[in-house]
């Protein structure tokens, strides 16, 4: 979901954001026109540079990628090429098995 939500957000202007927080928040700002919260995603997509859009989207694309290695790296016969041969340490050996919590 991070991947995908931050490639949308590199394709798409600051304008588009801008019109998507408009389109979003309208119904509650009529109902209530002090919510803080829709006026606040408001003024967020008003005040948006390009270079905080930048910095978000690698943000979303980066997290969403590392997120997405150590998914993978949960299944052995898929990180055998970053956890090294059987036996000895790899750089993902030092995470907890969470596979119990699941």
């Amino acid at each position: 979901m991070e991947i995908v939500s931050g490639a949308l957000l590199s394709a798409m202007s600051t304008d588009t954001v801008l019109r998507i927080a408009k389109f979003v928040t309208q119904g509650e700002l009529l109902a209530d026109p002090n919510d803080l919260i829709a006026n606040y995603l408001l003024r967020v997509a008003q005040d948006l540079s390009v270079s905080s859009k930048a910095a978000a989207a690698f943000f979303l694309l980066s997290h969403g990628s590392v997120k997405l290695a150590f998914s993978a790296c949960r299944d052995e016969r898929l990180c055998l090429g970053l956890s090294g041969l059987p036996g000895r340490a790899g750089p993902f050996d030092w995470l907890p098995d969470l596979s119990a919590l699941a």
